[in-house]
């Protein structure tokens, strides 16, 4: 018999749930992939109710446990609610080319590699959601994959030198007299080898390809190639190609002064955020108008007004700092539903990297409320709150990452960073983790969720116990 992560059957959590008729916190029975019983998940479905874009959301991407648990809620919500787009924290032009991968049936794996961002492409644990994607190209309601960011994020900038003859094809294609043929030519040569001169540090080259991403966007803005593409293959593919061109202009902008990037605070993201929201607005308003999207990413991202959280002994590393969640908030309201995974203990560690103990969880904060119910998985529909309840108002809460984030850019004092809202004005709901495990290239699982004799077993060999 399979043996899954499991909690006993779904129960509603009397000691922190709210008065009769308005039950929020239950108990899920397993964050098992594999698990396809999906009772347990109802309570999150009736949550979710007619929103047409789910985030899931994890406290960092080195959380195995909550890879599994996305995974499952992805297979839940594609075959159970008709979502069919999943949209993922990284480049959309590496999203795509996967996409594109997945529906020619190419084998997984290499897929993988080349377009999969490894924060999750690395990780034995997120592997399912990647098959599950797969095999769906081979029935009737393909699971399609697109990203929001701007960066190439695939290994080792895989899809950087794919990304100027793709775009070389298209003009070629649907745009011949709109562009001097030597010029297009000189502009793919260039822009392929843009990795190769920022790791060479060639400013000669540099400049070179600066000044031709310059005028491409001119091109195509002002000089009739995004509209001559338009007219020949739509405005959504002219729209595509606008936005990644800017994209790569602003990338290779960033990256032209360097790798050095101050990390003292949240707010080096900010012009990625931007863009991220941006872009999820576009996909939900347009590319995908009228589908229903899962977003995959962190935490972090989907909060919606991180300008209303405190945190001690110093706001100074999230002051300033924007998520994309505001602007999905702003743009979709209640079609929005965003949930966040977060743990009471544990460890944590992206795939192929060194493991970490998570932050101690603060008396009163949510997570000490949420494990207080005895059960190792278990979700709570913050929406559904009301003023006075257990869960309501401000309370410390780990579940955005950022201190294991100023952990990783080295920052001392890190782990005494505490977060604190009212997370209702955050997030919708959340889903307690009691025990994190880190992430796996072979998706292995340490007893108990935590390492025991620096050895794993393997997905499905060992369960996770409750003690």
């Amino acid at each position: 018999m399979r043996t899954v992560l499991a909690a006993g059957l779904a129960v509603v959590l009397g000691a922190v749930c709210g008065p009769a008729g308005g039950q929020t916190v239950h108990a899920l029975r397993s964050i098992e992939p594999e698990d396809t019983r999906f009772e347990d998940l109802g309570t999150i479905g009736e949550a979710i109710g007619d929103a047409r874009v789910v985030v899931l959301g994890e406290s960092d991407p080195g959380d195995g446990a909550s890879l599994l648990l996305k995974a499952r809620l992805v297979k839940y919500l594609h075959d159970e609610l008709g979502f069919n787009v999943l949209v993922w924290e990284s480049g959309m032009f590496d999203a795509a080319m996967l996409d594109q991968s997945l529906a020619e049936g190419a084998d997984i794996r290499r897929a993988m590699n080349e377009s999969a961002d490894p924060r999750w492409g690395l990780s034995g644990h997120a592997l399912p959601v990647y098959e599950f994607a797969w095999m769906s190209y081979f029935g009737d309601s393909p699971l399609r994959m697109a990203g929001v960011t701007p960066e190439f994020s695939a290994p080792d900038f895989g899809q950087a030198e794919r990304w100027a003859p793709t775009l070389g094809a298209v003009i070629s294609e649907h745009a011949p007299s709109e562009i001097d043929e030597d010029e297009l030519a000189g502009f793919v040569s260039a822009a392929s080898q843009a990795e190769l001169a920022l790791e060479t540090e060639d400013d000669e080259r540099i400049v070179d390809v600066w000044e031709r991403l310059t005028l491409m966007l001119e091109r195509w803005e002002e000089g009739g190639v995004g509209e001559a593409v338009a007219a020949s293959a739509g405005e959504t593919l002219a729209e595509f190609w606008s936005r990644s061109i800017e994209d790569r202009l602003v990338t290779f902008e960033e990256r032209m002064g360097g790798f050095s990037i101050d990390r003292s605070s949240m707010t080096w993201q900010n012009e990625r955020q931007r863009r991220a929201g941006e872009r999820l607005a576009w996909f939900a308003d347009e590319l995908y108008a009228g589908e229903k999207l899962i977003v995959w990413c962190e935490t972090w991202s989907a909060l919606a007004d991180p300008g209303s959280i405190g945190a001690t002994p110093s706001r100074d590393p999230i002051q300033g700092a924007e998520t994309a969640g505001q602007t999905w908030r702003g743009a979709l309201g209640d079609d929005l539903y965003v949930i966040a995974i977060t743990s009471d203990r544990g460890r944590t560690g992206e795939a192929a990297q060194d493991t970490e103990a998570v932050p101690a969880t603060r008396d009163g904060s949510l997570e000490d409320v949420l494990s207080r119910a005895g059960a190792p998985f278990v979700f709570a529909d913050l929406r559904a709150l009301a003023d006075g309840e257990p869960l309501a108002g401000v309370r410390p809460s780990k579940m955005a990452g950022v201190a294991l984030k100023m952990r990783g850019y080295g920052h001392s004092g890190a782990d005494e960073l505490v977060l604190s809202a009212d997370w209702r004005e955050q997030v919708d709901g959340v889903v307690l983790i009691r025990r994190m495990f880190p992430s796996r290239v072979d998706g292995s699982i340490p007893v108990n969720g935590e390492l025991r004799d620096g050895r794993f077993g393997r997905r499905g060999d060992l369960k996770l116990r409750d003690d």
